[in-house]
Parts: structure tokens; sequence; C-alpha cells
């Protein structure tokens, strides 16, 4: 089955790195005639570790076999909403294997237009520190970059803005707040310190 469109467009480091079973990628695409496509690419053992994990080793003897449960497992994982009601419909399921495999699923149930985009992939969830890097491309928006982990429950929440997608997960700010919280503590430590310390040099030099 050929999709009329170019899949391949992961940043290089992603690409770089695909060997790696913690890194996969999500893409969410648009078509030129207006279908919408789904893909999921990662390591193949990254796969066989899910699919083992699931399943169990002696769960398939041959590739096709291998591959219908790479299926089964990506449906139990995934999903799309759009308008937060609207469920994608995975469709047309095609996996090609390799060190780096790729899965497509035609998506169905799209409406024409739509305000938001929540896009789930918790496929590796087992695979510990797993990220995917979620793109999606639609004509006309540039090409942003997300992330799906484990602090974020594998999902985000997409608004459609004028040319671009912006998140709406509250996760970056959660990890921005963290990250305030872990200065604002530090920099206590530091006046504290110094404070403790300029205590006992006054008291030495009233001594003196």
């Amino acid at each position: 089955m050929k999709w009329p469109i170019i899949i391949g467009l992961i940043l290089s480091s992603w690409i770089a790195q695909a060997h790696q079973a913690d890194l996969s990628s999500t893409m969410l695409v648009e078509q030129k005639d207006g279908s919408w496509i789904f893909q999921v690419r990662a390591a193949l053992t990254a796969f066989e570790y899910e699919v083992n994990t699931h399943y169990g080793k002696d769960s398939f003897s041959t590739p096709e076999e291998f591959k219908e449960l790479v299926i089964k497992h990506l449906k139990e994982n995934i999903a799309v909403y759009f308008n937060e009601q609207d469920a994608a419909i995975f469709q047309h399921p095609y996996v090609k294997l390799g060190h780096e495999t790729n899965v497509i699923f035609k998506i169905m149930n799209v409406p024409k237009t739509f305000n938001t985009i929540s896009v789930k992939n918790s496929s590796f969830k087992n695979i510990h520190k797993n990220q995917s890097a979620l793109i999606v491309l639609k004509e006309g928006f540039s090409k942003e970059q997300f992330i799906l982990s484990g602090e974020n429950n594998h999902l985000a929440k997409l608004k459609v803005g004028a040319s671009k997608f912006v998140l709406l997960s509250n996760s970056n700010k959660q990890n921005n707040n963290n990250k305030t919280i872990t200065w604002s503590i530090f920099y206590i430590i530091i006046f504290a310190t110094m404070f403790a310390l300029s205590l006992i040099f006054r008291k030495k030099l009233f001594k003196i």
C-alpha cells in the first residue's frame, strides 16, 4: 500500500538514535487529499520488548504473527481525539519491520474543522524513561515537536492556532514550576549559608 506522503520528517537527532529502545516518534499527518495517517516509528527491540511483555515470548513464531501483535498492542495504547470528543478510528494498518520499525494507520472520523487535538501513545510505557517525539503535520502549519512521556501520561493536548499547534497540557508548566521551586530552594540555602557564615565571622571578630 502506497501513501502519497513523505513519512521521514523526523528531527535528525531522533533518527540518529532510532536504534535506542527508549526513543520513538509519533506522527499525525494530513495528506494532500485531506485524509490523515498516524505513524509510530521505534526500534525493533522496543516493539519486541512490549510484545514479549504483554503477550509472552512464545506468542509468535513468524514475522506475520509478530506484526499482528504489534498492531494489536498499538491499538490498545494509541488514541486521537479531535475537539475532545471525535475519536479517530484506526484502519488499514501497515507494518514495515527493520532496525527502525514503522507502523502506519489510516485514520477515519476526522472532522473537517477542529479546534483541539489530543494524542496519546503509551505503547512503550514499560520501557524505562521512554520518550516519543510527537509531530503533527498539516498544510499551512509550522512543524512543531512535542514530547510524550511518563511525565505527561504519554498524552499531549494541542490547540489549533493560526498557523501552528500550541500545547495545552500543563506538563511543561508543571516542569517549569518544579524548576522554579528547585532554584528557589537553592537560593534560600545559599542565602542561609552565607548568613550563618557571616554570624560566625562576626563572633570571631568580636572575640578578637
